[in-house]
């Protein structure tokens, strides 16, 4: 991916909080984009919050979809700007997922009912 193109998507996901299909990132490119170390990824990564695409290469030749990217970078503001730690921050990521499943459902049951 070229440096211009995937500047774009990230604005992209992080003005509307969506997520372009076949967009991967590197290890590097997120440590960069987001300021952080491999190591405080690879800490993310340990406690489930993303995972790369293909975790049996080498960390240096890993390459995350756009949606562990978003997840990542979730990770890293709810620990920036609210200080909270590793496993508060996957705690949280998981009940915002249960929440939007739920949210999808009742839209789904909703419509059903004809509301």
């Amino acid at each position: 991916m070229t440096q211009s193109s995937s500047k774009q998507r990230v604005i992209r996901v992080r003005q509307v909080d969506m997520i372009e299909e076949g967009v991967h990132f590197s290890l590097r490119e997120i440590c960069e984009r987001e300021k952080v170390t491999a190591d405080r990824i690879l800490e993310l990564i340990a406690h489930g919050i993303a995972e790369p695409s293909v975790s049996e290469l080498p960390p240096s030749q890993w390459e995350f979809e756009a949606d562990a990217f978003f997840r990542i970078s979730r990770a890293l503001r709810l620990q920036r700007d609210l200080q909270v730690n590793t496993a508060g921050a996957a705690i949280t990521l998981e009940l915002l997922d249960e929440l939007n499943e739920l949210r999808t459902e009742v839209r789904r049951l909703r419509a059903r009912v004809g509301k």
